[in-house]
């Protein structure tokens, strides 16, 4: 289904997991491009530009979602953003704000591979409870 957004958000999720840089890049562009209201669209191409190394211009996104007023992205998406960027304080406190505002994507954040730098913190194992 070329034309759905989530399909080119997730590919670009997996891609830059996976460290198919390139791909995530263009599968976030062109989920951006099917919907450009999407107020996660920003953090997940945020996500794919980090992880590729364009820093400066994930940062700007990034920020530029954080930013938003009215429909804002899942904290969730936002935070994995911040992650890889190293900015983990930002990071937690977005999963603070998701978990706060009771977000459908709090609970799978315990489990989501790209905040695995964080899974061992204090902070983020009391977000969850986690002994």
């Amino acid at each position: 289904m070329p034309e759905i957004d989530s399909g080119h958000f997730y590919r670009s999720i997996f891609a830059s997991w996976l460290g198919h840089h390139k791909e995530a890049v263009a599968a976030a562009r062109r989920g951006v491009a099917i919907s450009f209201k999407d107020p996660n669209a920003l953090s997940i191409l945020s996500y794919a530009l980090a992880r590729d190394g364009q820093k400066v211009k994930a940062r700007q996104l990034a920020d530029r979602a954080r930013a938003a007023t009215g429909l804002r992205p899942a904290p969730l998406f936002l935070a994995a953003s911040y992650v890889a960027l190293g900015e983990e304080a930002i990071a937690l406190a977005l999963l603070q704000e998701a978990r706060d505002i009771k977000s459908p994507w709090f609970a799978q954040a315990a489990y989501d591979p790209r905040l695995e730098s964080l899974r061992g913190t204090p902070e983020f194992r009391a977000l969850f409870d986690i002994s």
